[in-house]
C-alpha cells in the first residue's frame, strides 16, 4: 500500500490506526478539522497475523516470516498530510526492525523503489481484482542497518569499492563479515546473500569475457579468491604470469567489478 489512496480489498486484520488530527500533525489553523488525518494498518508478522499476510504475500511468505511488520493499508484524504503519514509508517517500522509492503499499484511501486526497498517479485494472484497481481517488496530498518538504508536512499557514493570488493572476496563464506560490508549500501548488494550472489556472479562472468584482459583478470579472482588457499605468488607462478603483470590484472578485475557493481540499476 501507501499513503494518498483509499485501500483496495484485502484480508482482514487487526484495526487500523488514526494518525491524529489535522491541527495536531501542524497544518496551518485554516485547515484544521474535525476527524482523523490519516489511517494505517500495521500488522506485526507472526504466526497470529498468517491468516491476513499469506493470500498477500503467498509463496513470498517463507523467506518474509522472520518478524517486521505488513503495511496492510494506508490512506489519508489530504496530499498536505502524506508526509506525516510515511513518517508515522517508517518510525513504526523502525522499532520493528523491518517494513514489507504488497501493492498492485503503480504509483506505490515507484515509491518503494524509490525508498531503496527490496524486490522480491510478483505473487501468483490478482488478489485486489485490479487486472494485476501485488508485487512484494521489503527493507531492513533496525537501527543498525539504518546507516545503510540512508546512504543507498540518499545516493551516498561508497568509496574504495574495488578495495571493499577484496575485502569482501576475501570473507565470502562468512555472512557475518558480508553483514558488516560498505557495499551493502549498493542497490544491487542490499544484503549479504544478495552480494555473495553478485561477486560469484561478478566474477565468473569476468573470466567468460572476450576481452582477453578482463578474462584473465577474471581467471585471477577465481583462481585467489575462490580456489583452494594459495598466496598471490603461488597463482600467479600457476596462471604463467609475470609478478607485474598479475598484480595489474588482479587490479584491473577489482576495478572492473567496482564499476559494474555502481552502474545505474535499469
Amino acid at each position: 500500500m501507501g499513503p494518498g489512496r483509499r485501500p483496495g480489498p484485502g484480508p482482514r486484520g487487526p484495526a487500523g490506526r488514526a494518525l491524529g488530527r489535522r491541527g495536531d500533525l501542524g497544518h496551518p489553523p485554516g485547515l484544521r478539522r474535525r476527524g482523523p488525518a490519516g489511517l494505517t494498518s500495521l500488522l506485526t508478522i507472526g504466526d497470529r497475523t498468517a491468516d491476513s499476510t499469506e493470500p498477500l504475500l503467498q509463496k513470498h511468505t517463507g523467506e518474509l516470516a522472520a518478524g517486521g511488520l505488513f503495511l496492510g493499508a494506508a490512506y489519508c484524504s489530504d496530499r498536505a498530510v502524506h508526509a506525516h503519514l510515511l513518517r508515522h509508517i517508517l518510525r513504526e517500522a523502525v522499532g520493528a526492525g523491518r517494513l514489507v509492503v504488497s501493492t498492485a499499484s503503480p504509483d506505490y511501486r515507484t515509491l518503494v523503489h524509490g525508498l531503496g526497498f527490496r524486490t522480491h517479485g510478483m505473487v501468483g494472484e490478482d488478489v485486489f481484482r485490479c487486472g494485476r497481481p501485488p508485487e512484494v517488496f521489503s527493507s531492513d530498518l533496525a537501527p543498525a542497518q539504518l546507516p545503510r538504508w540512508l546512504a543507498r536512499l540518499g545516493g551516498s557514493p561508497v568509496r574504495d569499492v574495488g578495495e571493499h570488493i577484496a575485502k569482501a572476496l576475501a570473507r565470502i563464506r562468512d555472512p557475518q563479515a558480508l553483514a558488516a560490508s560498505p557495499l551493502l549500501a549498493l542497490a544491487r548488494t542490499p544484503t549479504p546473500a544478495a552480494l555473495r550472489g553478485w561477486l560469484y556472479e561478478a566474477v565468473h562472468g569476468l573470466a567468460l569475457s572476450e576481452d582477453e584482459a578482463e578474462a584473465e583478470a577474471g581467471r585471477i579472482l577465481q583462481a585467489y579468491y575462490f580456489g583452494r588457499p594459495r598466496t598471490h605468488h603461488q597463482v600467479a607462478r600457476g596462471l604463467h604470469l609475470s609478478r607485474a603483470t598479475y598484480f595489474r590484472r588482479l587490479r584491473h578485475g577489482l576495478d572492473t567489478l567496482g564499476a559494474r557493481l555502481q552502474a545505474p540499476v535499469r
